[in-house]
């Protein structure tokens, strides 16, 4: 479904979602998805554990899911966004609480396109507090090798905050498609990037990456 906010009704009923348009819900965020429209977020949030609401930013066309496991909408709107939250207890029951925790509460933008799927899972626990340059570089962590201070730009398909650079390989075996990670958030708590694909590698102080060996 491609409806934009407004096209869906602000107030109504879509899917066990209650719809409120102009409205944001700062905070309690999960994760971030890209989405080819508003009732698209939707479809992400029902598919992700633990989401219950929404945040999309985006308007009338493709754009930014802010997945969410608490709805507190706030009077001011400057990202122009739209949410969504689970009012039907049936949809509710589609969802269960994740063992991740959303600690950081900023979200970032996706450099993926719009994904096809998301397939639901449940999130491994994060709370590894090992650093890159804790475990050290050219380690090896599991089916991973660490590369600190480096970056590979692009192949994101999911960004979710994490406890530390350690705890980005359970969230990266949790998906299916995921072969590799970036890490912003040095030795304390920050975002992960999964990756699907991986780019060439580049010097970057503040991120640390691990990959899976290439097939």
């Amino acid at each position: 479904t491609s409806a934009p906010c407004d096209q869906l009704g602000n107030g109504s009923q879509f899917n066990g979602f209650k719809i409120a348009c102009n409205t944001d819900a700062p905070g309690s965020d999960i994760g971030t998805v890209s989405a080819t429209s508003f009732a698209d977020c939707i479809g992400r949030c029902t598919a992700f554990v633990g989401c219950s609401s929404f945040s999309f930013v985006g308007g009338n066309g493709a754009g930014t899911c802010y997945l969410k496991n608490r709805y507190v909408p706030s009077a001011s709107n400057p990202s122009n966004a739209d949410s969504g939250f689970i009012s039907d207890p049936s949809q509710a029951s589609r969802t269960q609480t994740p063992s991740a925790p959303a600690s950081a509460v900023t979200s970032f933008f996706s450099s993926a396109a719009a994904l096809t799927t998301l397939p639901v899972v449940l999130l491994a626990p994060t709370n590894v507090a090992a650093s890159c340059q804790q475990l050290g570089n050219g380690s090896q962590a599991g089916q991973y090798t660490n590369r600190c201070g480096t970056d590979a730009i692009g192949g994101d398909f999911m960004n979710i905050q994490a406890d530390s650079f350690a705890g980005c390989g359970p969230l990266c075996d949790a998906q299916p498609q995921c072969i590799g990670y970036a890490y912003v958030g040095g030795n304390g708590p920050g975002t992960c990037y999964l990756k699907s694909t991986q780019e060439p590698a580049s010097t970057n102080s503040n991120v640390d990456i691990a990959f899976k060996p290439a097939a």
